[in-house]
């Protein structure tokens, strides 16, 4: 059997921080989406077993039901606050130009069009089938 040796090779660093985000956001979503929903659920449960010719038994914030506040409102603004945070200050611009493969670096795709088999000879493309 070959063994190769992996500690040798670094992995790309293009594809460490686009992992490191991914997590970071995959977790901040599963965070709000539990305080959205469980909030929600709950405060949302409670004010169901109030009787609605009462209106003076819900429970208002802001002219909202509670449930609306802390389960929508409140989570709406701090994950806008953190994806701005996320955006400006941890996300990390990465070259793709001067990645460590420059047969892989950006091509202008006019130059790939005109080198394009279709564009080689116009004439054949103009004249339809004989």
């Amino acid at each position: 059997m070959n063994s190769i040796d992996l500690s040798r090779y670094e992995p790309d660093p293009v594809f460490v921080n686009s992992r490191r985000e991914t997590v970071v956001i995959c977790i901040l979503f599963i965070l709000f989406m539990g305080w959205s929903v469980g909030v929600s659920y709950f405060l949302g449960e409670q004010s169901r077993y109030f009787k609605p010719e009462d209106p003076a038994n819900i429970d208002l914030v802001w002219g909202m039901p509670s449930w609306v506040c802390y389960g929508v409102m409140f989570p709406w603004i701090a994950v806008n606050a953190i994806a701005i945070w996320f955006c400006f200050f941890f996300m990390k611009d990465d070259d793709l130009a001067d990645g460590p493969h420059p047969d892989l670096a950006m091509v202008d795709p006019v130059e790939v069009e005109a080198d394009s088999p279709e564009n080689a000879n116009p004439q054949q493309n103009e004249g339809g089938a004989n």
